[in-house]
């Protein structure tokens, strides 16, 4: 079984929050959840399997519980 890239990114986010029972606090983008993300320079997410290892080219900001800080 193979997953296309929109259900490993559902997997390595909504789904792994409920499978850790913390979805209510993290796992996606809504108001009351922690807001940890990183903000990429890439044209197309799905892209970056391709850059892995070149982290420091392609992110631009980390936000950690709601905060931007620069990488």
């Amino acid at each position: 079984y193979s997953m296309t890239m929109d259900e490993a990114l559902v997997g390595a986010t909504i789904n792994a929050a409920y499978a850790l029972g913390v979805e209510d606090q993290v796992g996606s983008l809504e108001v009351g959840k922690r807001g940890d993300l990183l903000i990429l320079n890439v044209d197309n997410w799905e892209h970056l399997i391709y850059r892995v290892g070149a982290h420091d080219d392609v992110i631009e900001k980390v936000v950690q519980v709601g905060q931007v800080c620069e990488f």
